[in-house]
């Protein structure tokens, strides 16, 4: 099945070949390609004598559609859908011509035989033109960068060039002559009203459409719970409304979860299905981050208790688009409705022929986002495969990638092609999480992976399977891939102050006993919004909610500048490694251990400014720790019996906000690590090169 469809397609996938219309839409549309004569022009003209046939049958075959909708596969289901739109959007155009009252009588307009000669040059009367836009071209479809709005704009867009070709076509013929200026005028005065008519109506058809077919009411925003904040005045229903908002946040992608499985057609999942989706279920249940990394007693929000879908925007991809370039970002409206994005996406065709890229800084959530989507699509509908690329060989086809992560998930082997024709009735959905780091650890071109990934895509739907892929990756690198024609682009957005006091009220709720174990307040929203560039980031939000717990050390300080902020949150992070590692250090020679430490994370800073990078590679930075005094291993530390820490691993193991890409290329297990937001790096070079300065200056000073 093609990405997009004509009516005439649509009317023979959903007819069966078996109406008699269908015979009569192929042999004008035959007539359009292969060229004029007098006998098509007579079939082109029928169209105004068949108004009301071509809506009785629209409605008709959309009928067909929602009575025989038990018994489809998931992606059976989206064919039919995207027939029926297909159908719709002509249905609503002769509708609302039927409706438009021309002073003119359509069923008049004959060709004479004077203009049926000029014809075959493609003359002012040609029907052609008006034939072609309606039976033989696509109309726009549904999909993730499209809100209803747009979606709109674009089916009135459609509608337009109906009626520009159909008012060039009238006005080749006889009835133009015989209307005279005036009923001319006011005809095309009507005409001009039409597309605006049409569109209304093929909201109202396919708001009937998703009574049957719920997913269609994404295509509409009927499930867009933020449209109706504007409407709240009363400072006490602001309150109310400020308190559903969190509520509708926290559902996140568990309210997606929830209508894909009443939506559900498909049967019990196959046991390597089933296997997949307990594996992935499991995910909600463990803390977002290892609890080795919070201090004692207090609890880490699960992953499934603490997500918030972020904002986002949302682009169809070109060959002009710059997806790594933030200021043409711009220009997408920011979206609230990433959940209801995704289900527009997985239950369109385009899903099926070119990835959905998902792009977003270094802690924006790209990876959460993939564990939450893999425990949240049910089973009985999706076969999902989630594939964490810095775990796979980065030098492997997509599907040699696809049965690595399947056997890491359940630890069975399986050929995916026989995985694929296992899952019945249900969509294939692989998540390749990682792109970045494929670039970033193995430092080769991935310029075709995307290709390569919409090839694959391709070579399934040719063997009748069917597949959608989601890939992630950084903003920064988004350039360096080509994306094939069809792909859509999310960017992942910072949080905003809803989300982040809906994340507050998640820590604090689950922390509530902890606190008044340890003689803490909850942490205080207005403390961490007062320190945006790191309270829009959920991974670094957490790490003020970390430093907070000890002692309130957030609500102590008061009001800090940026680099007092980061020295305090640094030298706490550290010390606390340290205090782990190096139990019983008196207090002094732990003070001097944690500027040790900080030096060491100095080096690393340094590593990428001196390459004038983000990132720095795990084997550059053992040459620049090797030449340093201080670079080496820390002391305390001890290898056992196991293969011994590299010094970087050492360093940068510890610290969650330092990020580490990973990939494999054989037995080679390459890395590089970046900090999660770029100014701690800054913050790290100007303190170490200040700390070098007072050296020179005040040697020996204390």
């Amino acid at each position: 099945m093609p990405d997009t469809l004509s009516y005439a397609d649509a009317v023979r996938l959903l007819g069966g070949g078996k109406s008699r219309f269908v015979d009569w839409a192929d042999k004008v549309v035959g007539w359009t390609l292969l060229g004029s004569s007098a006998a098509g022009v007579s079939d082109a003209l029928g169209i105004f004598d068949a108004k009301v046939e071509l809506v009785r049958l629209g409605h008709d075959l959309v009928r067909t559609v929602a009575e025989q909708r038990s018994g489809l596969s998931r992606y059976g289901r989206t064919q039919r859908l995207a027939a029926a739109h297909a159908v719709i959007v002509v249905t609503a155009f002769f509708e609302a011509l039927e409706q438009a009252e021309l002073p003119i009588d359509l069923t008049r307009a004959r060709i004479t035989a004077a203009e049926q000669l000029s014809l075959a040059g493609a003359g002012p009367a040609d029907p052609q033109a008006f034939t072609e836009a309606l039976f033989a071209t696509a109309a726009p479809v549904p999909g993730p960068h499209l809100p209803y709005p747009r979606f709109r704009t674009a089916v009135t867009a459609f509608h337009r060039t109906l009626v520009e070709r159909l008012r060039h076509f009238l006005s080749g013929l006889v009835v133009r002559d015989e209307a005279g200026p005036a009923r001319w005028r006011e005809t095309e005065e009507r005409l001009a009203e039409l597309p605006e008519r049409a569109a209304d109506r093929h909201r109202e058809l396919l708001t009937q459409l998703a009574v049957d077919f719920p997913e269609v009411g994404f295509w509409l925003g009927l499930h867009e719970h933020e449209a109706t904040r504007d409407q709240v005045e009363a400072t006490r229903e602001q309150v109310e409304a400020a308190r559903e908002q969190v509520r509708v946040l926290a559902a996140g992608l568990h309210e997606m979860g929830r209508l894909l499985r009443e939506i559900s057609t498909g049967g019990p999942a196959e046991q390597m299905r089933a296997a997949l989706a307990a594996a992935y279920s499991a995910e909600l249940d463990r803390p977002v981050i290892s609890s080795g990394e919070v201090p004692a007693g207090l609890r880490v929000p699960t992953l499934g208790a603490a997500y918030l879908p972020p904002l986002c925007r949302i682009v169809a991809l070109d060959p002009g688009s710059r997806p790594s370039d933030d200021s043409w970002w711009a220009e997408p409206p920011l979206r609230h409705d990433l959940w209801q994005a995704l289900v527009v996406h997985l239950t369109a065709p385009g899903a099926v022929h070119a990835p959905l890229l998902v792009l977003g800084q270094p802690g924006s959530g790209k990876s959460v986002l993939t564990r939450v989507l893999a425990a949240q699509l049910p089973a009985a509908d999706f076969l999902v495969v989630r594939v964490v690329l810095r775990e796979v060989s980065a030098e492997g086809e997509v599907q040699d990638q696809i049965e690595q992560a399947v056997r890491q998930d359940t630890g069975e082997r399986v050929e995916w092609p026989a995985l694929s024709r296992s899952a019945g009735d249900a969509l294939p959905v692989v998540l390749l999480d990682g792109f970045d780091e494929l670039l970033q650890a193995t430092g080769v071109s991935q310029t075709d992976y995307l290709l390569r990934v919409a090839a694959f895509q391709r070579r399934e739907a040719d063997q009748g399977r069917p597949v959608a892929v989601l890939v992630t990756s950084r903003t920064t690198v988004a350039d360096r891939a080509q994306a094939p024609p069809g792909t859509v682009a999310v960017r992942l957005e910072p949080f905003d102050e809803q989300r982040v006091r809906a994340w507050v009220r998640t820590w604090n709720r689950t922390n509530h006993t902890a606190f008044r174990q340890v003689g803490v307040q909850p942490l205080d929203p207005e403390l961490v919004l007062a320190h945006p560039d790191l309270a829009e980031q959920p991974l670094l939000l957490l790490m003020l909610a970390l430093y907070d717990v000890e002692g309130n050390a957030l609500r102590a300080a008061g009001e800090l500048r940026r680099g007092e902020l980061y020295e305090r949150l640094l030298r706490r992070f550290v010390r606390r490694e340290v205090a782990k590692h190096r139990v019983g250090l008196p207090d002094r020679e732990l003070d001097l251990a944690v500027e040790e430490e900080l030096r060491r994370l100095a080096v690393v800073a340094f590593a990428m400014f001196n390459r004038r990078a983000q990132h720095v590679t795990e084997r550059e930075l053992e040459v620049d720790l090797a030449a340093l005094p201080f670079g080496g291993r820390s002391v305390g530390e001890r290898a056992g019996l196991r293969t011994p820490l590299r010094a970087a691993e050492l360093l940068l193991g510890r610290f969650f906000f330092v990020h580490r890409s990973r990939a494999s290329a054989g037995d080679d297990r390459r890395e590089t690590y970046e900090f999660l937001h770029a100014t701690f790096g800054e913050y790290l070079v100007a303190r170490f090169t200040w700390t070098v300065v007072d050296d020179i200056v005040w040697p020996g000073r204390p």
